[in-house]
């Protein structure tokens, strides 16, 4: 008989399991939109308790392991069998023989930084990669193991490790959107911790279904398969490809399981608002959706209220959104909620904000609208700090968000300098001993909410004056229909001696108007950025629609775009200059 605490996430599975065997609580669309593949508890634990058993008898209990599959239900079952062996999981781009240029310099990359002793995948995946990679100096001489095929005889056999709250569970690698990727810990506190925070931030009902299309290697997809084992309710999943091809079919998914929870990125509402025409919006009934998160990156308040505009005819109320602010060093989320309240905005004066300033802006001017990222929970704090004299901010100036919470991750893998000046930071004056992490990111709070404003990466002074590179390249998608949403990037260049910026944009030809259109593209986003930035960009380059480097989840990866553009590589368009 298995003996069940509720000290990992292995005993919460399978206290779950225990408890309601046969609810199918994951559903993968096989083809997008209606055939679905489905795990029940009993059936999740079986399986993860085979694989758990597999790496025992392999001796790799402790040992770091790569993840490596397409989307579907065998990713779920490898990560749970992982932790069920005491190893620690390692979520990888799964490597695609037919664009291995594209697959395989992510997976080497983690690779090499991890060091594993194993790859956990299908049976076809590793027919079809492993000729390939079988010389790999990153993979060579690691046992490649497969989960599809489990004998699943095995289940019987598993022990329970000695686990408990401080036992590594899972590593996962930062995106990489501002700097090298890097493995960031995780222990069986941190996710029980985070889920907890989530399940009482975001108030989810256990049997409530939800629909998740994001990625299992991003920290967002991820952690949204791990919530619903953790809470027990119905969660349907989709392919990331399925739903950037044809966005509709999120909302379908929604619609059709009367879904109360789902979201992802900004960019995600967007690309709804942009690609799903009238008569595709026909049909669907949006009235279930009662959380629809946005995080994972700078959330947006036109964004939000033109998917209202749009999907507000359909049964989507404005109530639903909840902007939510997060990062893979504290698991997943450190504020977001209450639910129910809409998003939460702050109209500010945008020149006292450049001087990192909070001023309500007069209601006749000028103003730059941030949005609230949410709550911050009971059991954390979160302080604004100056990253320079690191003095704590009073509530109307910008700083450094620094976090102390159980979901704190326990650091990089193998990078302990680094570990401690990120994760180990005491506040000045501070005397509760407590060690806060440095986000890196900007912000501030008001009443008892949190406002992100940027990242310190990103941020360009030029001329005195502050200025983030999201807002230039917000802007700069706006100024012309060719320019591709999402393919800009800014990013700070030295000219002699002084300070420039530099924005590359990639244009779509299929909304290019002639020869001559490219100049007329370039003159645009100078025009409007320096009307609604104050900015005068000497430096705009356009590519072709591809060219920048992005993450698996979409982020542009400005200081691989930087390094390319400093040494050549892009393959610029005529007109830029």
């Amino acid at each position: 008989m298995l003996i069940i605490s509720t000290d990992t996430f292995v005993d919460r599975v399978l206290g779950k399991a225990a408890q309601a065997p046969d609810l199918p609580v994951l559903t993968y669309l096989l083809d997008a939109e209606h055939t679905g593949q489905t795990l029940a508890y009993r059936a999740l634990s079986e399986r993860a308790r085979a694989v758990g058993q597999l790496l025992l008898e392999r001796k790799l209990g402790g040992a770091r392991v790569l993840l490596m599959f397409p989307p579907g239900l065998d990713y779920v079952v490898a990560l749970t069998g992982t932790m069920c062996a005491g190893a620690v999981g390692i979520p990888t781009v799964p490597f695609e023989p037919s664009r291995p240029g594209h697959t395989l310099p992510p997976l080497l990359a983690i690779a090499s930084d991890a060091r594993p002793s194993a790859v956990l995948t299908t049976t076809a995946l590793r027919e079809a990669a492993l000729p390939m990679l079988r010389e790999v100096t990153e993979l060579a001489g690691i046992a490649w193991l497969t989960v599809d095929d489990i004998d699943l005889s095995r289940a019987a056999e598993w022990w329970r490790p000695d686990l408990d709250g401080d036992s590594l569970a899972m590593c996962q690698y930062t995106s990489g959107s501002v700097g090298t990727p890097k493995g960031v810990i995780l222990s069986h506190g941190n996710l029980m911790h985070n889920q907890e925070v989530i399940r009482t931030q975001f108030r989810h009902e256990d049997g409530s279904p939800a629909v998740l299309w994001l990625p299992h290697t991003f920290d967002m997809g991820c952690h949204g398969i791990l919530h619903a084992l953790y809470c027990g309710f119905p969660l349907t999943l989709m392919s990331p490809i399925a739903f950037l091809h044809r966005p509709v079919r999120w909302l379908q998914a929604i619609s059709r399981t009367r879904s109360t929870s789902s979201g992802g990125p900004n960019f995600a509402y967007d690309l709804c608002v942009r690609r799903i025409p009238e008569e595709q919006r026909e049909g669907l009934d949006l009235s279930s959706w009662r959380l629809a998160f946005n995080g994972a990156e700078p959330v947006r308040a036109d964004t939000m209220e033109r998917f209202v505009e749009a999907f507000g005819p359909h049964g989507f109320s404005r109530r639903a959104f909840l902007p939510c602010y997060g990062s893979a060093e504290v698991t997943l989320i450190a504020t977001g909620g209450p639910p129910g309240t809409g998003p939460i905005y702050a109209r500010l004066d945008p020149v006292a904000l450049e001087r990192g300033e909070v001023v309500p802006a007069e209601p006749s001017s000028p103003a730059c609208t941030v949005v609230s990222c949410g709550a911050v929970p009971d059991n954390a704090s979160v302080r604004i700090i100056d990253p320079v004299s690191l003095v704590e901010l009073p509530d109307d100036r910008v700083g450094e968000i620094w976090i102390h919470s159980g979901s704190k991750a326990v650091g990089y893998l193998g990078r302990p300098e680094e570990t401690a000046e990120r994760f180990f930071v005491p506040v000045s004056g501070d005397e509760t001993g407590r060690r806060y992490l440095r986000s890196g990111d900007l912000g501030f709070l008001r009443d008892g909410q949190l406002y992100v404003t940027g990242r310190r990466a990103e941020l360009l002074i030029v001329s005195g004056r502050n200025h983030y590179a999201h807002d230039l390249e917000r802007t700069a998608e706006q100024a012309h229909p060719a320019v591709v949403p999402g393919g800009c990037v800014a990013f700070a260049v030295t000219v002699g001696s002084a300070e420039r910026v530099a924005l590359l944009a990639e244009v779509d030809h299929r909304r290019r108007n002639g020869a001559g259109d490219l100049s007329s593209i370039v003159d645009a986003i100078r025009r409007l950025v320096a009307e609604e930035r104050n900015i005068r960009l000497q430096h705009v380059h356009l590519l072709r629609r591809g060219s920048l480097a992005k993450t698996p989840s979409g982020k542009i990866r400005r200081n691989a775009c930087r390094a390319a553009y400093l040494s050549g590589e892009l393959p610029m368009l005529d007109g830029g200059s």
